[in-house]
């Protein structure tokens, strides 16, 4: 994947859009259900503060529309 993000990060192309989701090997794909569920992005979070040993300072929260 290290390969596929510099290839990402270098192509032109790329560098121009937002909000797009890379696999390996280097083409975009749509963004996944999970990636966009709040409880997910939150158990991700809280897993990832207290692996690294760190309190969180913010909590993902979805905007009210």
């Amino acid at each position: 994947m290290a390969e596929t993000y510099a290839q990402a990060a270098l192509d032109v192309e790329v560098g121009n859009k937002t909000g797009i989701h890379i696999a390996h090997p280097f083409r975009e794909i749509d963004i996944p259900v999970y990636a966009k569920d709040p409880l997910c992005i939150e158990q991700v979070m809280q897993l990832t503060h207290k692996q690294l040993g760190i309190q969180p300072s913010i909590s993902y929260e979805m905007d009210a529309d």
